[in-house]
């Protein structure tokens, strides 16, 4: 059996102090978001927030910052997915204690 890989995240969040922030697709549109494991709330704007996790946040879930839908579909992506969409650029460096969650 292989080991459980972790789930990459752009970020620690600076609002709520426990969550990470992992990359998130809206279905209805395709936009790309970090959002918050724990408090839920969104960022967009990928490069600001992976640059400064004070960066304010977009919006909160379940509503899409980008399209506007108020109770929007939201997909996790995969390692793989990050990879082939080239977004692996603004995600945080692998924690050398391992206690990511």
């Amino acid at each position: 059996m292989r080991p459980k890989r972790k789930t990459p995240y752009v970020a620690r969040c600076s609002v709520c102090e426990d969550g990470l922030l992992r990359l998130f697709v809206c279905c209805e549109c395709g936009t790309v978001v970090a959002i918050c494991d724990e408090c839920e709330l969104i960022w967009q704007d990928l490069a600001a927030v992976s640059r400064d996790p004070d960066s304010p946040s977009d919006s909160a879930f379940p509503a899409c910052p980008a399209c506007e839908a108020p109770k929007a579909h939201w997909q996790k992506l995969t390692t793989e997915e990050i990879e082939r969409e080239h977004l692996h650029v603004y995600l945080a460096e692998p924690n050398p204690r391992g206690d990511d969650r």
